[in-house]
């Protein structure tokens, strides 16, 4: 494993994709198996923490957008 191979695993699990890239039946593993091993390698990284946190920061502006336009557009 090349020392970029972590950090994109840390990145992917951040993303919730491990699924969308690796077939996880092809190495006899659930997803759950499969998110769990991903979980394991990004434990070390910490720019996967920071990742996650900032893709639900964005995700709850969108919504929070949404939300405002919804009303604005209803009133």
């Amino acid at each position: 494993m090349t020392h970029f191979a972590p950090r994109l695993i840390a990145l992917v699990h951040a993303l919730r994709y491990e699924h969308k890239i690796v077939d996880p039946r092809l190495y006899d593993l659930s997803k759950r198996q499969l998110r769990e091993r991903a979980e394991e390698i990004a434990k070390g990284n910490w720019a996967s923490e920071a990742v996650r946190n900032v893709i639900d920061e964005m995700i709850a502006a969108v919504v929070a957008a949404t939300s405002a336009a919804a009303s604005a557009g209803a009133g």
